[in-house]
């Protein structure tokens, strides 16, 4: 009878515990998702300043210019953002990451 009710305790122990590291490593995994989360936010906010120091508009395309939205301007746009994009990806160009 006293061997059951140890054995009892044992499983009760054994399963609080078990429970407790599933508890644990759930709060570690919702942590690293966080970080992540916030790393990402940091590097857009980094991607999309990098963006603003590189694309410089063409002649006539200059915010400034109220006739700029043209095919010309469109096109430079599109081909500059294109290149930032592939540049970013693999770390080349001319810009601080």
């Amino acid at each position: 009878m006293q061997d059951l009710q140890l054995q009892r305790e044992y499983a009760n122990a054994k399963a609080r515990e078990r429970a407790q590291l599933e508890a644990e490593a759930k709060r570690q995994h919702e942590l690293m998702i966080r970080t992540q989360k916030a790393a990402a936010i940091r590097n857009m906010g980094e991607k999309e300043k990098a963006w603003d120091l590189y694309y410089k508009p063409a002649a006539g395309c200059e915010s400034s210019n109220q006739n700029r939205e043209t095919i010309k301007c469109s096109n430079d746009y599109i081909k500059a953002r294109k290149k930032f994009e592939d540049d970013w990806a693999t770390g080349t160009g001319n810009y601080s990451r």
